[in-house]
């Protein structure tokens, strides 16, 4: 059996006859390949959102994960350093599990596992199930950066608002 080489003009073909593309589009045409183009990128555009924040969360319960398994289990720094090194051997092909990364996940979760509770008594505060939206939404570098450069929650949060 022969491969056949696909050019621009094959793909033209249909049924074995040839279509003419060069001509002037139909009425109408214009406007229609605006609106898939719209389309398309609309739909690129959320799916890119929905895999950051999916992501986000990936992170904030690796985070979760290692600070409960630090305070529960007695594991220490140690253990942190030798989970980003499985997960990398497990997950080649997939960046974000340095050991300075996988450290941020856990300080991720610590910076925001709990937050003041806005009450009609005396503030107290509550363990988060999940970052606040601001945060769930913003993409990872720039959540390692707020984590870097600004000191409390607070300020964090300020900052996307």
């Amino acid at each position: 059996m022969t491969k056949r080489k696909t050019t621009a003009a094959g793909l033209a073909t249909v049924s074995g006859r040839e279509r003419n593309l060069s001509g002037a589009p139909p009425a109408g045409y214009p406007a229609l390949l605006a609106d898939l183009k719209t389309r398309v990128r609309a739909a690129q555009l959320r799916a890119v959102v929905s895999v950051n924040r999916e992501l986000i969360l990936l992170y904030w319960d690796i985070g979760k994960i290692i600070v409960e398994a630090q305070k529960n289990k007695g594991y220490g720094k140690q253990v942190v350093e030798r989970l980003a090194d499985d997960l990398q051997k497990e997950f080649s092909g997939t960046a974000g599990f340095s050991p300075q990364n996988v450290w941020f996940m856990r300080s991720f979760y610590l910076a925001w596992a709990t937050r003041p509770q806005k009450l009609s008594q005396p503030v107290r505060e509550s363990v988060a199930p999940a970052p606040p939206p601001p945060i769930s939404e913003l993409p990872w570098g720039h959540n390692r950066l707020l984590l870097t450069k600004l000191e409390t929650p607070a300020i964090r949060l300020w900052n996307q608002l």
